[in-house]
């Protein structure tokens, strides 16, 4: 996936996520909800 892409993806989700998407705690928490969705099979 190119960076543009992501980008404007983020850019479309900003007000879910609030302001401080890009602050470590918050990527933590992105990371964590991403790997549980994998893991419970949800991303298949």
């Amino acid at each position: 996936m190119h960076v543009n892409t992501v980008v404007q993806r983020l850019d479309g989700i900003r007000v879910p996520l609030g302001r401080d998407r890009n602050g470590p705690d918050r990527a933590l928490e992105l990371q964590l909800a991403l790997r549980l969705h994998l893991l419970s099979g949800a991303g298949r």
